[in-house]
């Protein structure tokens, strides 16, 4: 028996509703599978100044959701850190997880202030891999550390002073050389100035006499011979 001309035409309706139902649970079903699949990797490798890797180094991979000048230890927006890490033995490293959504600015920090020493190192800048975040692709950065310039003069001056565990030693070792020593000719008395730290120093005879603190400031513009700036 045939059918009616409205029945198929019903008929053919409905097949095509349920054709295209089924390609668009299929793309959603492919759109939601691509952007679980959007990886955050990155990769790279620590070593010293001497070209050594460096082992147990800690690495955190840090998000933002607006760009912000990422300082040393610390940042004027809001940063989380979505992981961390460390190096292997050899000093590599290696990130391989899940994107995390609300977030547009990914980058890479090689220190933190418990383990990084600021008088012996020269703490490595945040490096930016947002653009390989975005286009799905793994970021590779090397980083190689560096002694800080002023670290060959703090080993002399402490060996000089008796070694780590006299005053002047510990200090040193501590704080780095002062931002400013003057020195009084007559009297010997002598101040350790450390601006951006907070603290002087005050020294007679050699020996230590006391300290004096203060809200940390930039240190004095250096003056040269003839006065000048």
């Amino acid at each position: 028996m045939s059918s009616s001309p409205i029945t198929a035409s019903r008929s053919i309706r409905v097949a095509i509703l349920a054709a295209c139902g089924l390609a668009l649970v299929t793309a959603n079903s492919g759109g939601s599978s691509a952007a679980s699949s959007r990886a955050l990797r990155a990769q790279g490798r620590i070593v010293d100044d001497t070209g050594v890797g460096k082992g147990d180094w800690p690495v955190s991979l840090i998000a933002t959701q607006r760009f912000v000048e990422l300082k040393r230890f610390h940042s004027g927006g809001s940063v989380t850190v979505v992981a961390q890490t460390r190096t292997d033995a050899q000093g590599y490293y290696r990130f391989d997880l899940e994107r995390a959504r609300g977030y547009h600015y990914w980058f890479l920090r090689f220190v933190d202030p418990a383990h990084l020493d600021p008088v012996v190192w020269l703490p490595p800048p945040d490096i930016e891999i947002t653009r390989d975040a975005k286009r799905d692709r793994p970021a590779s950065v090397d980083v190689q550390l560096r002694h800080h310039p002023d670290w060959a003069e703090v080993e002399r001056q402490i060996a000089q002073t008796g070694g780590e565990t006299t005053s002047r030693g510990r200090i040193l070792r501590t704080l780095g050389l002062p931002e400013k020593d003057s020195l009084d000719p007559v009297t010997g008395d002598q101040e350790w100035w450390y601006f951006t730290k907070g603290v002087m120093y005050t020294f007679r005879g050699g020996i230590s006499s006391g300290s004096h603190r203060f809200d940390p400031v930039l240190p004095p513009p250096a003056v040269l011979a003839d006065g000048r700036p």
